[in-house]
């Protein structure tokens, strides 16, 4: 088991990864949702998250995974799995809310190149024992860049500080090189651009934000105000479509190093 995260903005190590110059969110459109028709709205932009459907026996579903991956690890069902630059990301947990255990796999070999205990990260000091079997943080996305796993731990109940983090480890030790500010990260997914992580945050009608932060050292470099909580952020050829709760957004990423 991993041992427990500090839960505040903190800077071990610089991150090895290419650093880039700090993008500007341009507003290119906003326009309002139907609420709850997220599919329709990847469909029409041709847009999904890169994962495998897992199986979930509950519902009937078979799923899409390759025979190379384990659909359980001991006790734990396989809960979500990315598919990244000749790697998989596989999140297993006890339920589907999401993940306790993240392996890293080579698609050409099948090879467990790293496995990680996240136990540690489900609750901040002093969460209340009534409160824990909501509150737990769960590994929610994940992406590796080079020799450095970046994951994302949040809950989506009522927060109040400790909670919904980006976390960047060496992927051979899992040393913890930083770990981000609170409340930056709830959003299905979040995506690295140019040395730097985009990442939503906010809960459903009320306002939320887009996150930039350096990818070397995890620190907040900008913050942007959409009108509602943000669900999925993907970049195509410069820009950043975001789908919020009840307004689709595209954004310019300008660069001011060019």
């Amino acid at each position: 088991m991993l041992p427990a995260p500090p839960w505040a903005y903190t800077l071990k190590r610089p991150a090895p990864i290419e650093p880039g110059p700090p993008p500007t969110l341009t507003l290119v459109s906003e326009r309002a949702n139907g609420i709850g028709d997220d599919g329709e709205w990847l469909a029409r932009n041709g847009l999904a998250l890169p994962e495998y459907e897992v199986p979930n026996p509950m519902r009937g579903e078979p799923g899409t995974l390759p025979p190379s991956i384990p659909p359980t690890f001991g006790k734990y069902l396989l809960v979500q799995a990315i598919r990244e630059d000749g790697f998989n990301i596989l999140f297993y947990g006890a339920d589907y809310s999401g993940g306790r255990f993240v392996a890293v796999q080579r698609e050409d070999t099948a090879e467990i190149v790293a496995l990680f205990d996240f136990e540690a990260y489900a609750h901040p000091p002093g969460t209340p024992a009534g409160e824990r079997a909501f509150t737990a943080q769960r590994a929610t996305w994940a992406a590796l860049v080079g020799s450095v796993l970046l994951v994302g731990h949040a809950h989506h109940a009522d927060a109040r500080g400790g909670n919904a983090f980006i976390t960047a480890l060496d992927l051979g030790s899992g040393e913890l090189l930083w770990r981000s500010a609170p409340l930056v990260a709830n959003a299905a997914d979040f995506v690295v651009h140019r040395g730097h992580v985009l990442s939503g945050y906010g809960a459903g009608a009320e306002p939320g934000h887009l996150y930039v932060l350096d990818a070397v050292t995890g620190k907040t470099v900008s913050k942007t105000r959409v009108k509602s909580g943000p669900d999925y952020l993907f970049l195509r050829t410069g820009q950043l479509l975001v789908r919020c709760y009840d307004t689709d957004y595209v954004f310019e990423l300008r660069h001011g190093g060019g």
